[in-house]
């Protein structure tokens, strides 16, 4: 009996899940389409649910603060303005200053806008010199399951190609920002009716492990403030970054005549992953910060990736959490 209960449940599942496909195609939800667009605010993150408390726990920049991001201005008093907000790309020594790429997405207002753009902030020697558009990464294409598709280029972990474009890309005004996003057309419902249904008709057989819930958030949140790169300058000492991360690096190594060492903690929770926290991959020569990188985390296997994200670094072997999926993305966070 136990053996036919089980093969019914089966059988069910199956149904609702071919109603779950068809409901989806006749509503319109079916485009093939699941990347996020660049510049389209598509209410990630649940402002409701980011604890207001700490205001780094995401990378929103509303219009009324847009103005604090004048051209000469101190980086420091920019970022104590905004409470050291946005998501930190990439720092390190270019032309014989220090440039530092902090990405934001900019939005009449966090609590009711449904729509943004996204920019990079540019500091060249602890100043705001500019904004600029969305700047992606070098990307390649990849023979993949008898087609091809495109990823981020594989780099050495001394690459700054990537800052350099920023630094020399041509800057975006406060006034275009404004007027680009305010003429943005209005994102669509999130409410879809076949979704809605199978939703429910799903629910009781499946554990809703996936959801997110306010506590991941917080947890979450904590994590972006401690690990938030925005805090660490070229330059630092390896002391220094311990006392600014109130930690020790959890992996160290030897790359190109340098040392590395990552920070950070070996946690996923189940949010929108454009807010998960970021650790830190940092490269010191003769004991100093020369280059600061953000890491994508998310998943298991996040070390697993970095090894294919960056060239150069030791690949720890698979463990039993890497998923062969997983080969599609690689984890390197912003340009490059």
């Amino acid at each position: 009996m136990a053996s036919l209960a089980n093969e019914s449940q089966i059988v069910l599942r199956r149904s609702l899940l071919v109603l779950v496909g068809a409901l989806a195609y006749l509503t319109g939800c079916a485009n093939g389409n699941g990347g996020r667009a660049m510049g389209t605010h598509m209410d990630h993150g649940k402002p409701a649910a980011i604890p207001k408390e700490l205001a780094s726990a995401h990378y929103y920049l509303e219009f009324s603060e847009l103005d604090k991001f004048q051209p000469g201005r101190a980086k420091r008093e920019i970022l104590e303005d905004t409470e050291w907000r946005g998501d930190f790309d990439v720092a390190a020594e270019y032309k014989g200053n220090s440039v530092y790429v902090i990405t934001y997405e900019v939005v009449a207002d966090r609590d009711t806008s449904d729509r943004g753009e996204f920019v990079h902030a540019v500091f060249v020697a602890d100043k705001f010199v500019k904004f600029i558009k969305w700047l992606p990464g070098d990307m390649e294409e990849v023979p993949y399951q008898g087609t091809t598709w495109r990823r981020p280029k594989p780099i050495k972990v001394g690459d700054i190609s990537w800052l350099a474009r920023a630094t020399e890309s041509d800057p975006v005004s406060i006034d275009v920002l404004r007027r680009e996003v305010k003429a943005m057309p209005a994102a669509p419902s999130q409410v879809d009716p076949g979704l809605t249904i199978a939703t429910l008709l799903l629910q009781p057989l499946f554990i809703p492990q996936y959801i997110a819930h306010a506590g991941d958030y917080k947890k979450n949140a904590l994590l972006r403030d401690q690990f938030n790169a925005e805090r660490l300058s070229i330059g630092m000492t390896e002391a220094d970054v311990e006392s600014v991360l109130r930690t020790q690096p959890f992996e160290s190594g030897a790359v190109e005549a340098a040392s590395y060492k990552i920070y950070g903690r070996d946690e996923s929770f189940n949010i929108d992953s454009w807010l998960r926290f970021s650790n830190i991959l940092i490269v010191f020569r003769e004991g100093r910060t020369r280059i600061i990188r953000a890491l994508t985390t998310g998943g298991g296997n996040w070390r697993q990736e970095l090894g294919k994200g960056f060239i150069d670094l030791p690949r720890p072997p698979a463990g039993p959490s890497s998923n062969p999926e997983s080969e599609k993305g690689i984890n390197q966070k912003g340009g490059g």
